[in-house]
């Protein structure tokens, strides 16, 4: 289930792990989102604490940063190797481009397979929260009276 809220004021979360909904986790975890901006060499970044167990916040942390890690590598180590095997600039920009295509499907594959058991992804002005477990879902967007469901009409 996705949860859309506006970035400020911060959500109020169940006191839930929000990866396996025991009651009353142990510890927290701090979540960092990069917010696209549309303009080159400005970042923007979004931040927010959710209740979660110990070990379920090592995996969120360990899973959205190690998924980072690993697809910039193979996007950067293939396109060295392609790009290096072409005789002509012509040929390297087009097995360049082949290859970038090729590693963005295997990109969206990994991230479609291996789901988190919650997540989110920030915009410039809310957040998108994704939750496995429908009933925790259902819990945060009683919790913000301003969440609602992605898609639908905003005005008319």
């Amino acid at each position: 289930m996705q949860v859309v809220v506006p970035r400020y004021p911060p959500p109020r979360f169940p006191n839930r792990c929000v990866v396996c909904g025991r009651e009353h986790p142990t510890t927290t975890a701090q979540l960092l989102a990069q917010v696209p901006t549309g303009i080159r060499f400005v970042f923007d970044s979004y931040s927010v604490t959710v209740p979660c167990c110990r070990r379920h916040a090592i995996v969120l942390h360990a899973t959205r940063l190690g998924r980072s890690v690993v697809l910039w590598a193979v996007y950067i180590g293939g396109i060295v190797v392609f790009v290096g095997r072409a005789s002509s600039r012509a040929q390297a920009g087009a097995i360049g481009a082949a290859a970038f295509l090729l590693l963005s499907l295997i990109r969206a594959a990994i991230n479609r397979s291996f789901r988190l058991g919650f997540d989110l992804e920030a915009a410039s002005g809310s957040v998108t929260f994704s939750f496995r477990d429908l009933s925790l879902g259902y819990e945060f967007r009683a919790l913000n009276p301003a969440a609602h469901e992605p898609g639908g009409l905003a005005s008319a």
